[in-house]
């Protein structure tokens, strides 16, 4: 990938996380920022976010921006008051410490599709949920999971409700993927201008450690060229098995951005 194309697929991903989080949502420019309010899915953590934040409005008033923020969350009624940086400085990293915010660094990676030399072999098959069966299938392993990729809570499956608002809003397609003729995977797929964006793989839990997140992968790469994608991507904890996994696929780390979020009480 060269540097020029390197940009784009950058800009790209990043345009992807906006239109994630924008993805039916009320969504408002506030605070530096964008607010976006998932309607009745406030509690979970991507229900409620600020992001697209211009970090150089907020230099001088760091403190009183932060103290805003929370108000703002707080009467939203939103549990977690979580937004994004794509950097910040070492005095306000110190100032969201002290104020109790939790940090996580999360690395977008991608890959040139054309180059890709991962080939699909196994007997798995992606199939995209078209009806409301496939919604309760999908719901069903995001109970037995508990846990999402990312360390959040499925919460007894309203993960997979939120999922299909964006499904629904035309941000993405969910897919199942069975081997076998069981369910043992999930993940989504975005794709805008010849780039594909990868979303919430989950494995269910008695499948872990088996490749099947390969597996998945590697097939999600198919079909985003058959989409005529010619780039692909993906949000990874840092150093997570996740991110892991996705380097195994080919991808490599093409930006950082980092997550604070505090529990409001």
């Amino acid at each position: 990938m060269n540097k020029a194309n390197m940009e784009s697929t950058i800009q790209a991903l990043i345009g992807s996380e906006d239109d994630y989080f924008n993805a039916g949502s009320h969504n408002s420019k506030i605070l530096a920022g964008e607010m976006s309010v998932t309607p009745k899915f406030e509690s979970l953590a991507s229900g409620c976010v600020l992001h697209s934040i211009q970090s150089n409005i907020i230099n001088k008033n760091f403190e009183n921006w932060l103290s805003d923020v929370e108000i703002e969350f707080r009467k939203i009624g939103a549990p977690l008051c979580r937004f994004y940086f794509s950097q910040q400085s070492v005095v306000q990293n110190k100032i969201l410490i002290d104020r109790g915010y939790e940090k996580v660094t999360e690395v977008g990676l991608a890959v040139s599709l054309d180059s890709s030399k991962r080939v699909n072999t196994s007997k798995g098959e992606l199939k995209p949920i078209l009806d409301e069966k496939g919604w309760e299938l999908k719901k069903a392993l995001y109970k037995a999971a508990k846990l999402g990729p990312d360390g959040h809570d499925m919460k007894e499956g309203a993960y997979s409700d939120f999922e299909k608002v964006k499904c629904d809003a035309g941000y993405m397609t969910s897919f199942l993927y069975w081997k076998d003729s069981k369910l043992i995977g999930a993940v989504s797929l975005a794709t805008k201008d010849k780039f594909s964006r990868l979303k919430n793989l989950l494995v269910h839990p008695e499948y872990r450690g088996l490749g099947i997140g390969s597996e998945i992968v590697v097939a999600l790469m198919e079909e985003a060229k058959s989409q005529e994608s010619t780039t692909f991507g993906v949000y990874a904890v840092e150093n997570m098995n996740s991110h892991k996994l996705y380097k195994s696929c080919g991808m490599r780390d093409v930006l950082q951005h980092t997550e604070w979020s505090k529990e409001l009480k």
